[in-house]
Parts: structure tokens; sequence; C-alpha cells
């Protein structure tokens, strides 16, 4: 639903950009133009939504299961309404944005890490999630914590625990 809410406003900016709104007085070109990337990137971002919702079902539906355990990776106490967790079996690991409020709905406190069930499309993502039976919403997919993305976090970390111990956060 969300993605075509999304597909909607994006048209609606790129006809306001090509001028095909009836207006009194058209607003400069370079509104225009900005309006129509909007638009194209809103559309863009809808159809990514849908193709997304659409994998993630086929993944519950069909996909390979692995059991494993979910970690989170950052401290869920900052106002970011998004965290990162690593889902790891015993071979594989993949890298998952999820909202922190799903550990503790799980178990009622934030731990180390969970048992969880993934669900893997045929391209070996993780587009579905299961803590204690129940389905996660992910706000992407889950791709393979390997390479050049593990070598950007780990140096992200670094660099994070850096600043921290040159400014400590002020404590509450």
């Amino acid at each position: 639903m969300l993605g075509l809410v999304t597909i909607a406003v994006g048209a609606v900016f790129v006809a306001f950009g090509l001028g095909l709104i009836p207006m009194d007085e058209q607003p400069p070109l370079f509104f225009r133009i900005l309006f129509g990337l909007m638009g194209a990137f809103a559309i863009y971002g809808g159809l990514h939504t849908i193709r997304f919702r659409i994998k993630q079902r086929q993944a519950f539906s069909g996909g390979r299961e692995r059991e494993g355990t979910l970690t989170l990776r950052v401290n869920p106490g900052g106002e970011d309404p998004m965290a990162f967790a690593i889902f790891a079996t015993s071979q594989d690991e993949w890298m998952i944005t999820i909202d922190p409020d799903v550990f503790t709905a799980a178990d009622g406190s934030i731990r180390e890490s969970l048992r969880a069930r993934a669900y893997l499309g045929e391209d070996d993502i993780v587009y579905g999630l299961k803590l204690a039976g129940k389905r996660v919403k992910l706000s992407s997919a889950g791709h393979p914590f390997t390479g050049r993305l593990r070598r950007m976090v780990e140096k992200a970390e670094q660099r994070y625990q850096t600043a921290l111990k040159q400014h400590p956060l002020p404590e509450n």
C-alpha cells in the first residue's frame, strides 16, 4: 500500500514538473526540474518497495529457511528508529536493518542475541525473519555480511568508538 501511495505522489510531482497541472502562473524552470526529479525518485522508491514486499511474500511462502541467532549491532538507546542486526548461522552472516523495539518485543528485554529463523530468496538474500514465532517487519533486505560491507561497517564502528572516547556523550 505504501508503495502505491508513493508512486501516486511521485506521479503528481512529475506532472507538476512537466507543467501538466494547470496554474495561473508557471513556476520557474529550476523548480519544475527539481519537482520532476523528486517525483521520479518517489516513483522509483515506490516500485522498489513493491518489489521488496513481493520478494518477501515469496520468501515466506517458499523460500529457504535458516536457523540462527540475531545479534544487535548498535545501541538501541539512541534516537535512531532503525538498528543494524546480524543474522548468523554456522556458515554465513547477513546484515539486516530492523526496528530496535523488535528485541524488546521478543522477550521483554534487550539481550545480546536471540534465536531467529530467516527466510531467504533465490538470490541468497534475507527477505523475512521470525523471532519467537512472530514475523518481523524488515525495513530492507538482509545482505550477506562479507567483504567490503564488513570492512566498511567495522571501520565506521572504530571511528565512532574513537570519537566517543574523545567526546563522551552526556549522561542523563
